[in-house]
């Protein structure tokens, strides 16, 4: 596969959200991760946070995508590269799951994540940190 231009990958993922379709743009982001022959590791960051917007999602075959799209960006990725997503995935969980009500106090918004309810998920998250 040629490489595809990062910027026609962020406008996809906008024309994605702008229809509703983010599924379409994490089914997309896992199979580029897994088949790509390119070097995507300056972009992971905002693939992986595009995806992981959705790990509580209500839609269970969405956060089942997003396990999966999870797994491909990082798999793809040296084992010294994925270290670096740790400030992705800590600022996601707490976008989705808390509040932050002082330096370092936090009360939580939601009981828990979609996301790590799945082993794929733990998995996941648990080879990043």
């Amino acid at each position: 596969m040629s490489s595809i231009n990062e910027q026609v990958i962020s406008e996809f993922y906008r024309a994605c959200q702008q229809r509703g379709r983010l599924a379409l743009y994490v089914d997309f982001i896992a199979y580029y991760c897994t088949h790509a022959r390119v070097n995507y590791e300056k972009y992971a960051k905002m693939y992986l946070e595009n995806v992981l917007v959705l790990m509580n999602d209500a839609d269970e075959r969405l956060v089942d995508k997003v396990a999966r799209g999870f797994a491909a960006i990082v798999n793809g990725l040296q084992k010294e590269s994925q270290f670096t997503l740790v400030p992705i995935v800590r600022y996601c969980i707490e976008q989705l799951a808390v509040t932050r009500i002082g330096d370092a106090l936090y009360k939580k918004r939601v009981p828990f994540l979609r996301l790590l309810e799945k082993p794929e998920g733990v998995k996941n998250i648990s080879a990043v940190i």
